[in-house]
């Protein structure tokens, strides 16, 4: 999954269109797909470089967006429309697929109705089996607009926000706009659904901490390592319970 400048929003790293065309040439020798991070939110004045951009990458495999006024700047073939809140019933899927060659199941799906979404629409579903998971998401700069009407120092750090009647402290990171993510990682073991495409995000974690999680993955469960790395996680899709919703509210 590859970041380019002014197209991402989750990718840490993100590069320029001519490394990224040489990225892509190499994973495809390794016989690997390349997708691109396109999850940004555009105005109208950016729309003419992300249109260029998406012919300059026109070998990439997949291209991730959010935004729909990008929609048609994408091929049917090619699109993913990568939404963590939006698909959340076979009703939001079998709309959003009817627009799109994938989408991802939204983390907040009750693992029973997850498993008969799979069931019907496997082959062009995506699901985050690790990773962070993103609640809240604005263009606008939020943090350094606060601090300057505070007249504060924004120093561009990581902070924290801790909501009136919870504990949780919920990350908050401005780059390429305003990102909140829940407090911690969620994860899926292999054999708990069917489904065939998985993503495993490990952007913010370091190289040796990737490939550990990666290799758990492979060999069948990512739990020990998870235990070893100390990560703060909670096992996904939901149960029961929201884990958004106050008092614990039952699904139903």
């Amino acid at each position: 999954m590859l970041g380019v400048e002014k197209l991402s929003t989750e990718c840490f790293k993100e590069y320029s269109i001519i490394d990224v065309k040489k990225i892509i040439g190499r994973i495809h020798e390794l016989k690997r797909l390349a997708v691109i991070d396109a999850t940004s939110l555009f105005f109208d004045e950016d729309l003419e470089y992300v249109e260029n951009a998406i012919k300059e990458l026109s070998s990439a495999d997949y291209f991730m967006y959010e935004d729909l006024g990008i929609m048609d700047l994408i091929p049917f073939e090619k699109r993913f429309y990568y939404s963590s809140t939006y698909a959340t019933n076979s009703k939001d899927i079998e709309l959003i697929l009817s627009e799109n060659k994938y989408c991802l199941l939204s983390p907040v799906v009750q693992i029973e109705d997850a498993k008969k979404i799979i069931d019907k629409y496997n082959d062009n579903l995506f699901l985050i089996s690790f990773g962070t998971w993103k609640i809240f998401y604005s263009r606008r700069n939020l943090l350094s607009t606060y601090f300057d009407y505070r007249n504060l120092t924004y120093n561009q750090a990581t902070y924290k926000m801790i909501e009136e009647t919870r504990t949780e402290e919920y990350p908050i990171i401005e780059r390429n706009g305003t990102k909140i993510y829940l407090h911690d990682y969620f994860y899926l073991e292999n054999d708990e659904l069917n489904a065939t495409n998985s993503i495993i995000k490990t952007f913010d974690l370091e190289l040796d901490a990737s490939k550990a999680i990666i290799e758990g993955f492979v060999k069948g469960s990512i739990e020990p390592v998870i235990e070893k790395l100390n990560l703060k996680s909670h096992k996904g899709l939901l149960y029961e319970n929201s884990i958004l919703i106050k008092g614990g509210t039952r699904w139903k």
